[in-house]
């Protein structure tokens, strides 16, 4: 569910415009009852695109961390409220606030799931071509991530406007991904 966008100066979600529509009304959607109906389940998709929002919150100063354990606080309390996971859709964060950008999906990854009544899911989007995380994180990065990610979406276009017919981009993953598991939706 299209949900959170990161708010660079609180940690609240940019994507409502209205307080009382957090995450574009998550919580009321309609699709919670085609969720129970199918025997579903439905993600919040957690989402900053922009290089300047992702310095704000990703940076190591205090402030930065402040907006961190806001959105971590409102993330988790959607998906405990209605959810089923959360799935990363950041992009465009520069590679030296990677320890950051993996402390945040092990903070969420953690909160949601100790003393949990059910697993809640985490999954990451990997674009087509980025500029820092996920391509330049290395084998003991992936490892670390690899503990707590569910599912790794590979996504064929990129935030960057680049065309691309086919993965062949990720191939720098190679040493760390089986690409016979990729399951082709």
């Amino acid at each position: 569910y299209y949900g959170y966008t990161i708010n660079p100066k609180s940690g609240g979600d940019l994507s409502s415009g209205n307080a009382n529509y957090i995450a574009h009304n998550f919580e009321n959607t309609s699709l919670h009852k085609l969720v129970d109906q199918y025997n579903g389940a439905i993600d919040l998709c957690v989402s900053s695109y922009d290089v300047a929002n992702n310095i704000e919150i990703f940076n190591t100063t205090t402030r930065a961390a402040k907006v961190r354990c806001n959105a971590i606080y409102n993330i988790v309390d959607l998906v405990k409220s209605k959810g089923d996971g959360v799935c990363f859709d950041i992009q465009k964060v520069p590679v030296k606030f990677k320890d950051q950008y993996i402390n945040m999906i092990l903070d969420i990854d953690e909160r949601l799931n100790i003393n949990a009544d059910k697993e809640y899911e985490i999954s990451v989007v990997i674009p087509s071509y980025d500029i820092g995380i996920p391509f330049n994180l290395n084998s003991d990065d992936y490892r670390i991530l690899n503990e707590v990610v569910d599912t790794w979406i590979f996504q064929p276009s990129s935030s960057y406007d680049l065309s691309s017919d086919s993965i062949a981009s990720v191939n720098i993953f190679s040493p760390f991904w089986d690409f016979n598991r990729i399951q082709k939706t």
